[in-house]
This record gives structure tokens, sequence and C-alpha cells, in this order.
């Protein structure tokens, strides 16, 4: 139920860390953000360019998989869900 729906009574001190780590990791890759929005948002740009995208797109698809199974305990399935659409 709590998988579903989240549940902010069922967060352990140990799922706050690694939130807290994630949300580090994320500010960290900050810097990289406008890269990554130019090769999200148009990749045959960037790569007339010469940016070399696919490093990149499997960096933030890794990135948005944690961020979700992190989020996920406290936020809901459904939630999530409706973030992502």
């Amino acid at each position: 139920y709590t998988y579903l729906f989240g549940s902010v009574y069922y967060v352990t001190p140990g799922d706050l860390w690694v939130t807290a780590m994630v949300a580090g990791a994320t500010l960290c890759l900050t810097p990289i953000w406008g890269r990554w929005a130019y090769a999200t948002f148009d990749p045959n740009l960037a790569k007339a360019d010469r940016l070399a995208t696919e490093r990149d797109d499997y960096i933030l698809t890794i990135a948005i998989a944690v961020a979700i199974v992190v989020a996920m305990k406290v936020v809901g399935i459904l939630l999530i869900a409706a973030f992502l659409v």
C-alpha cells in the first residue's frame, strides 16, 4: 500500500540518507544541465555541433531511474507516474 500511494510514516532514516545523497548528486550534475537540455530537446542539432550525446543520454537516463526508485517509497507510484506524464 505504501509503494502505491506513498507514506511519510514508513520512511526510515536510511531512506532519508539515500534521498540526501541523490539530491547531492543531482546538485553536482547541474553544471552540465545546459548541455543535457540542448542534447535532449534537439539531438540532431547537438550532433551537428559535434557534441557526443550518447554518453550524456545514458547518464541522464540512469539519473532519472535512480531518482524515481528513491522517491517511490515517499511519493508513491501513482504520483511518480503522473509526474512523468
